[in-house]
């Protein structure tokens, strides 16, 4: 069962700790502009949410909004829908002086960055003109639960790996839980104090990239062997930086990339 918060702008008394908050809801009303549409790919769009004090027009809040496939409430069909008709929406709101905005009704779960930055993941949107002039378009038209909240049960169904007439366990995730349970355990400003992780026979360098790439400490791998990325870390790497070109911020630390990776990201 959700925790439904109705929140009109982010009141300084409601506190979340930094990551996703899959079972809380906000429900959220305000405009959205073409302009701050960013489609980075056509499984992951950006929006910003523009939300009205209730007592005058001067915006108190702007949310960056997401709707992202892997999430699993919206399908690659439905986001498309979703960009086309904010813009289709604003265009019919103009009043003819140049590109208007589009009315929204956005329920979603909240993320927050490690920088405190909030950000909210899309479950179900409303979309209009902003003089109410067009019809009213519901995306998706029954809301669905985010793909997080089936993670225990995926994590269930591959514990075990299995080859030929041998089973193993599975310890593809096991840098992720390690770091998580280092960041439950420590804290991230203990982590991150000082020169950071001294990771000694660190290996390929798996929990490094964890606490590096993705909690944002500074690590130390000590080991005779070169750290060596695999085919998802580097995925994860090439996805980020063509996030940040889109969004216009600055390129992520280039930590543990050879020459040859470097190119590859900077290849058209």
């Amino acid at each position: 069962m959700q925790d439904e918060v109705t929140l009109s702008a982010p009141p300084a008394t409601h506190t979340l700790s930094p990551g996703k908050h899959p079972n809380l809801r906000y429900a959220l009303c305000g405009t959205v502009r073409p302009q701050s549409v960013r489609a980075v790919s056509k499984r992951l769009v950006f929006f910003k949410l523009d939300v009205p004090a209730h007592r005058g027009p001067s915006i108190i809040a702007s949310w960056e909004c997401i709707a992202k496939f892997r999430e699993g409430c919206l399908d690659e069909p439905e986001i498309a829908l979703l960009v086309s008709t904010l813009h289709a929406c604003a265009s019919a709101s103009s009043d003819g002086a140049g590109v208007g905005s589009a009315h929204v009704e956005l329920v979603g779960f909240p993320e927050v960055a490690e920088d405190g930055e909030r950000s909210l993941h899309v479950v179900q949107v409303l979309v209009s003109s902003a003089e109410g002039d067009a019809g009213v378009v519901t995306i998706p038209e029954t809301p669905r639960e985010p793909a997080a909240s089936n993670a225990s049960a995926a994590t269930e169904r591959v514990r075990f790996k299995h080859s030929g007439s041998h089973t193993r366990p599975n310890t593809e995730s096991r840098h992720q839980q390690f770091v998580a349970w280092l960041v439950e355990s420590f804290g991230l400003e203990t982590l991150r104090s000082g020169a950071g992780v001294l990771d000694v026979a660190g290996g390929a360098g798996g929990v490094a990239f964890e606490l590096a790439f993705r909690r944002g400490v500074p690590c130390t791998v000590v080991d005779p062997r070169p750290m060596k990325l695999n085919a998802k870390q580097r995925r994860a790497l090439r996805s980020r930086v063509k996030a940040q070109e889109v969004l216009g911020a600055a390129p992520p630390p280039a930590a543990s990339w050879s020459p040859k990776e470097r190119a590859r990201v900077r290849a058209p």
